[in-house]
Order: C-alpha cells, then structure tokens, then sequence
C-alpha cells in the first residue's frame, strides 16, 4: 500500500485535494442553503427544535431550499420536511433552541411567499397561552393558513363578478389600443400638474411658517389637555345653555312667527306720518323767518375802558357790547337778522375804581 502510494504519490494528493474541495464546497452550499444538518456531523451540525405544523396545501414548499420560519420578521428556523398525512400537508420545522420557549400551543401560522418567485417563508405567531409547546409536537389544522394564490380568489368569485371583471378587462384593453386619445387625455392634466408643482414650491417656501404653525398647534392642544376640567364644564354649560333653549323651541317659534306681521304694522306707522310737520313750508332765502322769529340779542361781556386824566387820576368804565346779528336756520334756508341798536349803559359807582 505505501509502495502504491509512492509510486503514485502525485494522483494521490490530487485526489485528497479534490475531497478537500468538495467538502468545503458542500459546507459552503449548506451554509448559503440555510440547511439545518443534524448534532451528529461535526462542526457544521447543530442541535434544533422540531415542530410540525398541519396545512391544507404546502404548495411550492420545498425542504432544503433555506425556507425559514419567522416570528415579527425575524428568522428563528428553517423547512426541514413535508409529507401528505391524512390527506394534509404535514410541513416540519426546525426551531432555534433559544427562541423554542417563545411558541405557544395556541400559536397560529402563515404561509406565504417572500418574493414573486414562490420562495415560501413560514410566519409564526407565538401565542401567549398554554405554556410551552412541547418538542416534536403538531399544531392542528385549525391554527395555520396557507397561502392564497389568485386563481384561487378569482374561482371564489360568482359568475356575475367573473362576467364583470371581464367586462372590465375588455373594457381596458380597448381603452389601451387607442392609445392617441390616451396620451391627448393625459396631456390635459398638465396644467393641474404645474399648478400643483407651484403648490408645492410655495408651502416649500413657507415650510418655516409651516413648522410654527404646527408647533403653536401643538402647544394650544397641549394646555388644552391641561385644563381638561374647565373645557368638560363648558361643554356641559353649553349643554345646558342648549338645552334650555330647546324647552323654549315652542316660545321661540311663537315669537318668530309674530315678527313679521309686527315689522308690518311698524312699517305702515312710520309711512303714516306727514314728510313734514303741518304748516311748514320751505323758506326760500328771502324768508321772513325773522318777521315770525324775533333774534335772539345776547349781551356780550361788558368792556371795560381806562382814561388817564392830567391830575394822574384814572377812570375805568365799562360798557356793554351791542348784539351782534344772529343767523337763524329755517328748515334748510337761512336768514340774518338785522342787530339792534347799541346801548351804552353809565357804570354806577360801585364799578368805578380809582
């Protein structure tokens, strides 16, 4: 065996590195695959959770193809099986250890693709009741939904929505074989588009405006929450207020429906009255209103005089001022009367001062 060996030393390190190759190449399709390999392979085995879990259709399930199994979108297994048992589909997984305690017996699953190419992923909702879910259990039937595909929802449809939807179908195919009238309609709606697109440049402008007005929003809302118990009270005052005036809707009606016969008697006494009082003519600007009026002469402020005398004596006297001619407004005419004459008056002794 060692003579073989050297003989042929060269073909046998050829093929210890194509093993070594492969190995690491299998490793690294694994741990692309996201395969789960059992705790007995060294280094790349690990220790999982098996749950099983029952579904009406596990279509495009595959095992081995890094399938996972999530809870709020984060990875915690992946598919490692899928058999037909009792005429369901029987999909097994395996569950990380650590987030094993996190699922309920009353947990509920969700099948469902995470990309348009069916590349299926298992949504778990854990549950909260019931303790743990115990290892290699299966979750009934009842708790999981597969996935919806669309021919499904158009079979479930009746046959008048069917009839419709092509109708419609039909309809939109016509519509996108003239497509000149198309684009004509879709140019139209240009102008709404550059008036939307000065909207838009003018709240921008006034996006500081914009802030302040929110933030003092927020500051009004926020003492509002503070006095919660004042604006409470005004409502119920209000509704009182409201209240109170609906138990008078039948004097409130009353009252209305005598307003207008009480503006109609108002109206016909204020039409009832002369324009203008009895007797009263228009006085022209010739008018003897000053032969039917005597002028009203008022004094004015009595004048005093002072006289020097050579002796070096002084004399003061006072006069009163002569009426001055008053004008009197008749109706919209006006006249002037003539003043009286001046009056001197000799100041008595008691007004004299030497």
């Amino acid at each position: 065996m060692s003579r073989a060996i050297r003989e042929h030393l060269r073909d046998f390190l050829a093929i210890l590195v194509l093993i070594v190759l492969a190995a690491v190449t299998t490793g690294v399709i694994l741990a692309k695959q996201g395969a789960s390999l059992p705790n007995w392979l060294p280094v790349v085995g690990s220790d999982h959770f098996e749950l099983k879990a029952e579904f009406s259709s596990a279509q495009a399930v595959t095992p081995g193809q890094g399938q996972t199994v999530v809870i709020a979108g984060i990875k915690v297994g992946s598919v490692s099986g899928v058999n037909l048992e009792h005429g369901d589909a029987v999909i097994t997984m395996q569950v990380d250890n650590k987030y094993a305690p996190l699922i309920h017996p009353d947990a509920s699953l969700l099948l469902r693709p995470r990309s348009g190419l069916q590349d299926m992923t298992i949504e778990v909702d854990p549950g909260s009741k019931g303790g743990e879910v115990e290892e290699g259990s299966t979750l009934p039937l009842a708790d999981t939904q597969p996935n919806v595909q669309p021919d499904q929802v158009l079979a479930s449809l009746d046959g008048d929505t069917q009839s419709f939807l092509q109708l419609l179908l039909q309809g939109a195919s016509t519509g996108l074989q003239h497509s000149p009238k198309l684009s004509s309609g879709l140019r139209r709606f240009e102008p709404t588009a550059r008036a939307l697109a000065e909207i838009g440049g003018a709240l921008a402008k006034r996006r500081q405006n914009i802030q302040r007005v929110i933030t003092n929003f927020g500051l009004l809302m926020k003492e509002l929450g503070k006095k919660d118990t004042q604006l409470a009270g005004f409502v119920r005052s209000s509704n009182d207020v409201l209240a109170s005036f609906a138990r008078q809707e039948a004097s409130i009606r009353g009252t209305i429906r005598e307003l207008p016969a009480a503006l109609h008697e108002t109206q016909g006494a204020l039409e009832s009255f002369p324009p203008h009082p009895p007797g009263w003519t228009r006085a022209s600007r010739t008018s003897t209103c000053c032969s039917t009026r005597s002028p009203t002469t008022r004094p004015g402020p009595p004048r005093r005089a002072t006289c020097s005398s050579s002796a070096g004596s002084t004399t003061t006297r006072t006069r009163s001022s002569s009426p001055r001619t008053r004008a009197v407004r008749c109706g919209t005419a006006s006249c002037s009367c003539p003043a009286a004459p001046r009056t001197w008056r000799t100041p008595s002794p008691m007004q004299t001062t030497s």
